[in-house]
């Protein structure tokens, strides 16, 4: 993932690959932080970037598609 994201800032037709990996990184991240129902106050804080991050690549990849699809 931390190659592919760093490639993407050189060469522009890795970034939805980038963005695609990444999502799905933090998206399983956030759902096994739900589900597994945080006991400490460190994973419940742990879970709110995963989630966050992940509605960022998620709407990153609905622009360029969108974009593209154009």
């Amino acid at each position: 993932m931390g190659l592919l994201g760093t490639i993407s800032l050189f060469a522009e037709q890795f970034r939805l690959a980038s963005a695609i990996v990444s999502g799905l990184y933090f998206d399983i991240a956030g759902i096994y932080h739900i589900i597994k129902k945080p006991v400490s106050k460190n994973e419940k804080i742990a879970m709110v970037p995963d989630i966050f991050i992940f509605l960022v690549m998620l709407i990153f990849i609905l622009q360029l598609t969108l974009i593209q699809g154009s």
